[in-house]
């Protein structure tokens, strides 16, 4: 990236541009953050001010915008199907993506911190001076510390309640106290993955750090069901794990819900809070959760197609099925088909 480039936005606008850049990026081993825009797109010309003023702020990352009527290819690649949308590679790879909601920008912010400061072993805790303004208007200097850090998840975590932060780190572990012989209960071990936490609103924000906290006031909530598993949502990571559950679920009689989901999707994010009240509300169903990415071939032999998509299951068998993160309707079906369950029993 030449000097000049640095601080700005780059508009792309031929193939043979997008390659170069592309390139230039991956060959940096820089952050990228690429804006999927239109010209007739209302929420894309508000957040575009933002978008350049970011740029300016965070030096060291590099910020491209893609006019998805001029590179229809682009955009097909990376599978844009409404704009704004923000993606982040890094390292050749796509590492995030969010369908931005105009009005909301803070959550751009969260992201991008957010993966620039735990998306590798090495780099958990450090002085990253390009947040350094951020820093300063939020808490005041210093360093990144995990007291900081935790400071920093209290704040994002109570203005985006719908936002679970993903950690994938194994080094992580000490730093927060926690014994790998814990972690490999909570979740199988597997020598090509590193361990997945999520940090929770919820818990963060009924827990607040205190005004000089430790690293150990940061609460940590882990993807995995404790023993008791009625009124929680169980996530299902193997093949496996999703055998068991549903043989389970079939042999028990109850109704099932299961919650098709990933990780880049923004109605996901939004709808899984709800989807986890569900579950405390109506303790007889099972509710379960699958990552369309992990779990390929249970998509596929659900024919999902779309997330979130919440399948209805009773007896071995799909009764129904809902597309989109509607918050009114997921109750009342769910209504609807405790019904059936009693009027079968």
């Amino acid at each position: 990236m030449s000097s000049s480039e640095e601080g700005q936005v780059i508009s792309v606008h031929t193939v043979a541009e997008w390659k170069a850049q592309k390139e230039k990026l991956d060959a940096s081993g820089k952050l990228g953050v690429v804006d999927f825009t239109a010209s007739w797109c209302g929420p894309c010309r508000v957040i575009a001010p933002f978008f350049e003023e970011l740029a300016k702020k965070f030096s060291g990352v590099v910020f491209l915008k893609v006019d998805v009527d001029e590179l229809k290819s682009v955009a097909e690649e990376f599978k844009v199907e409404a704009m704004p949308t923000f993606v982040f590679i890094k390292n050749g790879k796509e590492v995030d993506r969010m369908l931005l909601q105009y009005e909301d920008p803070t959550c751009f912010v969260s992201s991008l911190v957010f993966i620039y400061l735990l998306d590798d072993d090495e780099n958990v805790v450090g002085d990253y001076h390009f947040v350094t303004d951020l820093k300063v208007s939020l808490f005041g200097g210093g360093v990144w510390t995990l007291d900081f850090l935790s400071k920093l998840l209290f704040l994002l975590s109570k203005l985006l309640y719908w936002c679970y932060l993903s950690i994938l780190s194994c080094k992580i572990f000490s730093l927060f106290g926690i014994a790998q012989s814990k972690a490999t209960e909570l979740k199988p071990t597997d020598k090509n993955k590193t361990m997945e936490m999520k940090v929770c609103r919820k818990l963060i924000t009924q827990n607040p750090p205190d005004p000089t906290p430790t690293g150990s006031s940061l609460l940590l909530h882990w993807g995995k069901m404790s023993s008791s598993e009625e009124g929680q949502v169980i996530s299902v990571h193997t093949v496996a794990e999703w055998k068991a559950q549903k043989e389970k679920l079939d042999a028990s009689g109850k109704l099932g819900v299961v919650d098709f989901t990933a990780s880049w999707c923004g109605p996901c994010r939004v709808i899984a809070p709800v989807f986890e009240e569900l579950a405390k509300k109506f303790s007889g169903v099972v509710f379960l959760k699958v990552d369309v990415d992990e779990l390929k071939s249970v998509a596929e032999e659900f024919k999902v197609e779309a997330m979130p998509t919440f399948v209805f299951l009773k007896n071995g068998k799909e009764v129904d099925r809902m597309v989109g993160a509607n918050k009114d309707e997921l109750p009342l079906k769910i209504d609807k088909h405790i019904g059936d369950v009693a009027a079968d029993a």
